[in-house]
């Protein structure tokens, strides 16, 4: 990603989100599947075209009522173009999963019992050898305890929902950062304490030294969360201020609202990182912020994602000077199945 970026050094004004898209669809491709679909060097794959485009449909039918029974999706929707973009998508990872299957012989499940032994079975992946999420999901294929459906619908949930949350995320969080300096200012001073001059690989200790971007980060989602709306279904009948919501209906739950409570957040659209010092933490509701949901239903991967933005960051920051031009109003959030910016975020890059 930033040797792609380093053609744009003293080029102008360039929108950086697709950097950073595909740069997250190769990362959540190779920790997904182990597989390197390389759309940073190859952007002409099939498989992010048609995604993005499934993508595209789901929001257009979403936004359609009229298009909601099969019948007409079918008769006068996409309906038949959908199924033919997803059996491409679901093709990709099926493929991918088949190949592993037949190399997944009695050595490999020999080897990943020695690496699991006594050990809680989620530390798989740091015992000697980095493995992928589908390895681990064919360690308990071979056991019996998942089908190749199952294991299907867990990595196009991994593929689908890991790359389009994350870099719309990073792309706020870079604009956000940037557009004030003195954050800007606090951030690279941070990365520079833990990194100096040096250009090694960002490791879990050095990431942990890095409070105030986190803080930075989790301004930027209380402002842009990347998915604004999530949906439950009751299982009972609930009473909220005198709302009675009977059981078995569907609510819908505004995250991008929630997080600008003026009760919670004073000066709610005011962007303050300091809001996440652990002294202004520990008076809040717990559920005053959530980005990534929360309960039993929240998200597998809001870990993985933080990891990811913070080493993306360093990366970036450290290399690069950035500067944009773009002024939040001229941003226009977008409300599609993530909460993107509509024409992207304008950046020019220097060489620090």
């Amino acid at each position: 990603m930033c040797e792609k970026l380093e053609e744009r050094v003293g080029q102008g004004e360039f929108n950086i989100s697709p950097y950073i898209t595909l740069c997250a669809l190769d990362i959540i491709c190779e920790t997904a599947m182990g597989k390197h679909l390389n759309t940073q060097t190859d952007n002409s794959s099939q498989y992010l075209k048609v995604l993005h485009q499934v993508c595209e449909m789901i929001v257009k039918r979403f936004k359609s009522p009229w298009m909601w029974p099969n019948l007409l999706f079918y008769l006068f929707g996409d309906g038949r173009k959908f199924d033919k973009y997803l059996k491409i998508v679901q093709g990709f990872t099926k493929n991918v999963i088949e190949t592993r299957q037949k190399e997944y012989n009695e050595n490999e499940a020999k080897m990943m019992e020695d690496e699991v032994g006594d050990a809680d079975e989620s530390n798989v992946y740091i015992k000697k050898k980095r493995r992928a999420f589908l390895d681990l999901l064919l360690y308990h294929w071979h056991r019996g305890e998942l089908t190749t459906e199952e294991i299907q619908e867990e990595v196009d949930t991994f593929m689908f929902a890991g790359h389009d949350t994350v870099s719309v995320g990073m792309t706020w969080a870079i604009y956000m950062i940037v557009s004030h300096p003195e954050v800007y200012r606090k951030v690279n001073q941070e990365i520079d304490d833990v990194f100096g001059d040096s250009n090694r690989p960002a490791m879990l200790e050095d990431l942990k030294k890095l409070d105030y971007m986190e803080m930075a980060l989790k301004e930027t989602l209380r402002l842009y969360p990347s998915v604004s709306i999530i949906g439950r279904k009751t299982t009972e009948e609930l009473d909220i201020d005198g709302y009675k919501i009977p059981a078995k209906y569907r609510v819908t739950l505004f995250i991008g609202g929630l997080h600008k409570d003026p009760q919670y957040f004073p000066e709610p659209l005011v962007y303050n990182p300091d809001r996440f010092l652990p002294e202004n933490i520990k008076e809040r509701h717990p559920y005053a912020f959530i980005p990534f949901s929360a309960g039993r239903r929240n998200c597998i991967g809001q870990k993985f994602a933080m990891v990811e933005e913070k080493i993306l960051l360093t990366w970036i920051f450290r290399k690069f000077r950035v500067e944009t031009t773009q002024v939040e109003a001229d941003i226009h959030p977008e409300m599609n199945l993530v909460l993107r910016p509509k024409y992207g975020v304008k950046v020019k890059l220097s060489k620090r």
